[in-house]
């Protein structure tokens, strides 16, 4: 009989933007809505939608990610960014670099301060106010466990910065468990409902 364990589950991804952040950019003296020196959250031109303008190439746009309960610690998770830009130079680059810090119930808090295996590629602008995706960075197997919190960290780098690059979210794919039976499966729900 054929079981799950002999196929090769499909990935999956989980987006998020900018509005579902819990943000406060490094060294910033302020609120978040605070033009000095923080980054803030300000609508994309007039599309209702927004993003965090980054106002220093050291700002670091954090977001407190739940790492899901069915993620296959075997496998690397990949990683790519959504972003804009108010300039119209087109030849203007955005190049990321992303951090993390796996956070468990009951331990500190702590900014995203661990660089990623590997960073998304540098992305070059095609205009103002216009949707652009990096290509994938990675995070290698055994660093993320499901059920615990990590702190991801996104830092404006490249010839688009100072108040040049606005952070619309991040997109995260990754490899689920594969149970090899129905008991598995609700072993697995199970566990979901225990998360915080």
């Amino acid at each position: 009989m054929e079981q799950d364990r002999n196929f090769e589950w499909a990935r999956r991804r989980i987006f998020r933007g900018a509005q579902q952040f819990a943000t406060l950019v490094s060294g910033a003296a302020g609120p978040i809505s605070s033009e000095a020196g923080a980054t803030i959250l300000v609508e994309i031109g007039s599309s209702g939608l927004g993003g965090y303008k980054c106002q220093a190439t050291a700002d670091l746009v954090q977001d407190m990610f739940p790492i899901p309960s069915d993620l296959d610690t075997e496998k690397k998770t990949y990683w790519r960014v959504y972003w804009t830009t108010d300039t119209t130079k087109i030849t203007k680059k955005f190049t990321p670099t992303m951090k993390y810090t796996v956070i468990s119930n009951a331990s500190d808090i702590a900014a995203a301060g661990t660089a990623f295996t590997s960073n998304p590629a540098a992305d070059t602008s095609q205009g103002a106010n216009k949707l652009h995706v990096t290509g994938w960075g990675y995070l290698t197997s055994h660093i993320l466990t499901g059920g615990k919190m990590a702190n991801i960290g996104i830092q404006a780098k490249g010839t688009c910065v100072t108040k040049d690059v606005w952070i619309i979210g991040y997109e995260v794919e990754y490899t689920p468990h594969a149970c090899a039976s129905e008991v598995g499966r609700m072993a697995m729900e199970y566990d979901r409902h225990l998360d915080y």
